[in-house]
């Protein structure tokens, strides 16, 4: 959690006052691991996630929080924030790959000027997917090898915007939501599949297409 804590830069640089608390989302947050470590830290906390049993004992644990039960992707879509910083931790990327796109596609919309996002994945494959999707937008995003079993790398995304095609093609990030099957073992090549067209592109672990490989039908 101390890494966490590092990625999200929750001290106050000294532009905002002494008084600064700065507002933290929590998407899927699940038992909510980081939020007493978050309210420790003088964030103002919003936790969301599906499961109404699991956030009944993250609103007794810790009442300062903001706990929402709600669809992530439909809550965002309803327009919120801004937020400071919005953690992601070890999302279930491959089993619901369509629904966590959408998520990643609303957060920039969410988030205050300066604002950041941490998604924090047990392998280097779910980073790069996420790496992939936030880098269809404007600014920085970069990959970082935590060296923990459960959180192995971390991908944190500064000053994200929204950015148009000014072509009105697909941008990086749609295309991500198009794929069917996305995995990679020990650097090896991947199948990503356009599920409009049937068509299917080998992809090494950088998420490029592999030039090796030809298309498939």
């Amino acid at each position: 959690m101390t890494e966490v804590l590092k990625l999200l830069r929750l001290a106050p640089d000294g532009r905002e006052g002494a008084d600064y608390r700065p507002r933290v989302l929590d998407l899927g947050c699940g038992p909510c691991e980081e939020g007493d470590a978050l309210l420790a830290a003088g964030a103002r906390l919003t936790c969301v996630d599906q499961d109404g049993e699991t956030n009944a004992l993250v609103r007794e644990r810790i009442p300062e929080a903001e706990v929402v039960t709600a669809d992530a992707a439909q809550w965002l879509a309803a327009g919120r924030g801004p937020y400071d910083a919005v953690l992601v931790r070890r999302p279930d990327l491959f089993h619901r790959v369509r629904n966590w796109q959408q998520v990643f596609d609303l957060i920039p919309a969410v988030l205050a000027p300066g604002g950041r996002v941490v998604v924090t994945t047990p392998g280097r494959g779910e980073a790069r997917l996420v790496e992939r999707w936030l880098s269809g937008y404007s600014g920085t995003v970069t990959e970082i090898e935590t060296g923990t079993a459960e959180e192995g790398c971390a991908i944190v995304a500064e000053n994200v915007r929204k950015v148009e095609a000014p072509d009105g093609s697909l941008r990086d990030n749609e295309r991500a939501s198009l794929v069917q099957s996305l995995m990679w073992e020990d650097d090896e090549p991947a199948m990503v599949c356009d599920v409009r067209t049937g068509k299917c592109t080998m992809v090494s672990s950088d998420g490029r297409p592999d030039d090796g490989q030809s298309d498939s039908e």
